[in-house]
């Protein structure tokens, strides 16, 4: 994230319907509806904000949460009325995590807020109000290239679709400033964040895998080895035993002292 507290997180989508474009405005008709019942309510909860900032010094945290759901939703709502997604947005102040147009930023406000800022808030917001009305004209412009760009390829070009996606970053950076959640001053350029996962983009690094093992070379078996033999020689006591036990054989043994036999003699 960047300095400021609220900032866009977007994903790119290129593929568009034909059908649900050409009738955007027609199905956004009870979001509209809704989300003027549930602003005239958020316009209450800014004015009870206003005076516990000028005059405690901090916010009311129920108002603020409110507050920031109103702002979500009208979000998502400009999101989808501007063709930055084909998704139909809920009926909800909740973040949205798996939205694609998604407001990113503290749902608590601040342990203090600045009494003077609150105080001239009006004031202080008109430069921004013309700055976020210039993105906001791009915005709709590009809505409407996008427009006739999805009816006849099915496609959004990526360029239209930045452009829609900075007008919606401006407008939240805008009315979360001048909706006092936050005191802090709005950046001149949206803040935006393009989710990688969206644009396909490949990690950085691959994992580093093992390489594959080398056979060991295969020859011809070496021959095995010819035990060795010894010639027994007649009258040389002993090398009988010698012979018996180089092929495994036990030595014979004669009379109760255990001496060798000799060989008979003829």
């Amino acid at each position: 994230m960047g300095d400021y507290p609220y900032e866009l997180e977007v994903d790119f989508e290129p593929k568009r319907s034909r059908l649900t474009t050409f009738f955007r405005f027609l199905l956004a008709i009870p979001h509209v509806v809704a989300i003027a019942v549930v602003g005239l309510v958020s316009v209450f909860a800014v004015i009870a904000m206003w005076f516990s900032q000028v005059f405690a010094g901090r916010s009311i945290p129920g108002a603020h949460r409110f507050v920031l759901g109103t702002v979500r939703w009208s979000i998502r709502l400009g999101a989808y009325m501007l063709l930055a997604t084909d998704r139909y947005p809920p009926f909800s102040l909740d973040p949205g995590p798996d939205f694609p147009v998604r407001v990113v930023g503290p749902e608590e406000p601040a342990p203090e807020a600045s009494r003077w800022k609150a105080l001239l808030r009006y004031f202080l917001a008109i430069p921004w109000g013309i700055l976020n009305f210039a993105y906001m004209v791009v915005a709709y412009l590009a809505a409407i290239g996008s427009w006739f760009a999805i009816l006849v390829t099915g496609r959004q070009p990526e360029g239209l679709q930045k452009a829609i996606h900075m007008g919606l970053a401006s407008n939240l950076q805008y009315y979360s400033f001048y909706a006092l959640l936050t005191d802090r001053w709005p950046p001149i350029e949206p803040e935006l964040r393009l989710e990688p996962r969206a644009r396909g983009a490949l990690p950085s690094s691959a994992p580093a895998t093992a390489p594959a093992p080398v056979p060991a070379a295969v020859g011809p078996a070496p021959a095995p080895e010819a035990p060795a033999t010894t010639t027994a020689l007649p009258g040389v006591p002993g090398q009988d035993a010698d012979a018996g036990a180089a092929f495994g054989e036990e030595p014979k043994r004669g009379g109760g002292d255990g001496g060798w036999l000799p060989p008979a003699s003829r």
